[in-house]
């Protein structure tokens, strides 16, 4: 089973090495999109041996939609895959991935959404270790497809959703979760958002991408908190 992946990433040192450790059994190819990173991230990715490295163009009016035409067109390079997954660093599927893929396609799928939760943790923490989250139907999101099915991929901004075209079967299996890493550690996430924020563009700005990075300080935490209070235990 032949499995690629495709990512745009910008300093993400923190939480590459659980990203790689965990999708590199799986994939043959890891592509990557990188936007200068500086922290570490590009020797990270070049230690690893199925990562290929491009370089997002440095002139463009806002990241989101940089990186949905890059999405858009990018995996049409793994022709001869049998699935493609899109994602960013703090997303992991799982558990069992290569098994649940080789049923799927057996079965006929040629979409998987797989249901989505954020996870959190009060302070700074192993992804590994963060077994909470809350579910959050923006992270069920059809990550996963078939190349030798579909035809176009549009991705939705912040591709949280897109359309296909091509023979689409799409399924919302049960036995695959995506995990958003989103809240580990409070004070860690609040600065993540700042860096977050000085990277958005004018065209970003205009258009309300990334907006959630531009919150003031009382309304991020009462998101974090309502996000801790409701935490449950994620099904592995």
């Amino acid at each position: 089973m032949i499995l690629d992946l495709y990512t745009c990433l910008w300093n993400e040192a923190r939480l590459l090495p659980y990203f790689l450790d965990h999708y590199g059994p799986h994939c043959r190819r890891i592509v990557v999109m990188d936007d200068g990173s500086t922290d570490g991230t590009l020797e990270i990715l070049a230690a690893h041996p199925a990562v290929e490295i491009r370089r997002m163009p440095r002139e463009r009016d806002s990241w989101v939609l940089a990186v949905a035409r890059w999405k858009n067109e990018g995996w049409k390079e793994s022709y001869d895959a049998d699935w493609v997954i899109h994602l960013t660093v703090d997303e992991i599927v799982g558990p069992d991935l290569t098994v649940a893929l080789e049923r799927h396609q057996a079965a006929g799928a040629t979409v998987l959404r797989p249901r989505g939760f954020d996870m959190i943790a009060e302070d700074d923490a192993d992804p590994a270790t963060v077994d909470v989250g809350v579910f959050n139907p923006q992270y069920s999101k059809p990550c996963l497809f078939r190349p030798d099915k579909i035809t176009n991929l549009t991705l939705a901004p912040g591709s949280h959703d897109a359309s296909f075209e091509g023979e689409v079967v799409l399924v919302e299996p049960e036995d695959l979760i995506l995990r958003h890493y989103r809240y580990l550690g409070r004070e860690q996430t609040w600065a993540r958002y700042k860096e977050l924020d000085a990277k958005r563009r004018g065209g970003d700005k205009v258009r309300q991408f990334g907006a959630q990075y531009a919150a003031a300080r009382e309304e991020f935490d009462a998101s974090f908190d309502e996000a801790l209070a409701n935490a449950e235990r994620v099904p592995s």
